[in-house]
């Protein structure tokens, strides 16, 4: 029995050594940050890398197919901060993003559309009393600010 145990010993001793040689890691998802975290471990010397993925294909949000001649791109609409951000710093002089504050259209009870300077000075002076917060589509300030 002594012996069987030194050996389930030694085996998880030298399993946890050969881990901290060459660990075993998994990514999920093989979007940009999927393929941008292999690849930086990769460079960095880390080769025993496994990369999870749902959809047939890699890519995630990025989905572009061949439209005639051409292509089309079905998804990635949006680049996400400025700091460390590889898309940003690769489009950032292609003149093509925008603004990412997106502001609903407002109209008062009669359904009739609030003038666009004014709706952007209302929720600026709303955010600054309430914080950026999420309406939903479907509803009102002021049913959010009863909610509250």
């Amino acid at each position: 029995m002594c012996s069987f145990l030194y050996l389930v010993f030694s085996l998880l001793f030298l399993s946890r050594v050969n881990c901290f040689d060459d660990p075993s890691i998994v990514i999920i998802g093989a979007g940009a940050a999927g393929i941008a975290a292999a690849t930086k471990l990769y460079q960095n010397g880390f080769k025993n890398i496994t990369i999870l993925e749902a959809e047939n294909r890699i890519g995630g949000r990025i989905y572009s197919l061949q439209f005639g001649e051409t292509y089309i791109d079905l998804g990635a609409q949006w680049c996400h901060g400025q700091e460390n951000n590889v898309v940003y710093e690769m489009v950032k002089d292609l003149k093509i993003l925008k603004d990412d504050k997106m502001y609903p259209r407002l109209c008062h009870s009669k359904r009739k559309l609030i003038d666009e300077k004014f709706s952007l000075k209302l929720i600026e002076i709303f955010e600054t009393l309430y914080g950026d917060v999420n309406i939903d589509e479907r509803g009102s300030m002021g049913e959010y600010l009863i909610k509250q």
